[in-house]
């Protein structure tokens, strides 16, 4: 029940961080400001997935290396996120975030899957 949650969690995630990467390319080539209730919530979303994450893998026995690299993985693409949040004025930042998040999860995601 807990890996069904985590797994449609971060499936939400992926998405709405592709909206977000087209959001910011759009606003990083017109130089406007991207909403920060939107990037506060990526975020907020993105540590609760991380929560998940941790009581999922305090929860099941797995080879130490999917526990360790999968979550190291994916909690850099938060602070990465969590990092972009504090420049919201900057959205070739949050561009740039939002593209390395997605190719830290991608990452992350298909090793914990292999």
């Amino acid at each position: 029940m807990l890996f069904e949650l985590h797994k449609s969690f971060g499936e939400t995630l992926i998405i709405l961080t592709l909206v977000m990467t087209v959001y910011a390319a759009i606003r990083a080539g017109s130089n406007r400001v991207v909403p920060m209730g939107m990037l506060v919530g990526l975020s907020g979303l993105l540590d609760l997935q991380v929560l998940l994450g941790i009581v999922l893998a305090l929860t099941i026995t797995l080879p130490w290396s999917r526990i360790f690299i999968h979550p190291l993985l994916m909690a850099t693409a938060a602070v990465l996120v969590h990092a972009a949040v504090r420049k919201p004025d900057a959205s070739a930042t949050l561009l740039w975030a939002a593209m390395t998040a997605l190719v830290l999860g991608y990452m992350g995601i298909t090793w914990a899957l292999h």
